[in-house]
């Protein structure tokens, strides 16, 4: 109970979904709110913020923060710059918490789900990166990227 009292509280003003965030996935939130807080700016987000899909074929719902959908009122947006901005992937662990396994900058994403699984292809500056999930990483099948996990 306590933890989605938190997380709710850390929450506000992002767009809801049905069902609890992770912690990690709370911290990420919070850390862009405190960030637009410091400069003294009041943060909102885009529907499209949080996406929340199983990517990597496991059962379990995953999460992509797509920062081009934060704003902050006062100042740039802390996660973006030049080359666009991050997209962040979190891979849901069996305990119920996610882990930050994949972050790549540019203009936006799609996801591609086929019978094989789901792909995420990022739009980045040097062209769109491709990766495929499996086994707590990303792996890159497409237009460079390094596999993280």
């Amino acid at each position: 109970m306590h933890r989605f009292v938190l997380v709710a509280v850390l929450l506000s003003g992002v767009p809801a979904l049905a069902g609890e965030y992770s912690p990690a996935l709370a911290v990420a939130i919070k850390e862009r709110r405190d960030a637009c807080a410091k400069q003294g700016g009041r943060s909102t987000a885009g529907a499209n913020f949080i996406r929340r899909i199983d990517l990597d074929g496991d059962g379990r719902d995953d999460f992509i923060l797509d920062d081009g959908q934060f704003r902050c009122s006062k100042g740039a947006p802390g996660w973006c710059g030049s080359g666009g901005c991050s997209v962040e992937v979190f891979l849901a662990k069996p305990d119920g918490d996610a882990k930050s396994i994949l972050t790549e900058l540019g203009g936006g994403y799609a996801v591609t789900k086929t019978a094989r699984g789901a792909t995420l292809t990022v739009r980045t500056r040097g062209g769109p990166v491709t990766y495929r999930f499996a086994d707590g990483c990303a792996i890159p099948v497409k237009g460079g990227g390094e596999r993280s996990c």
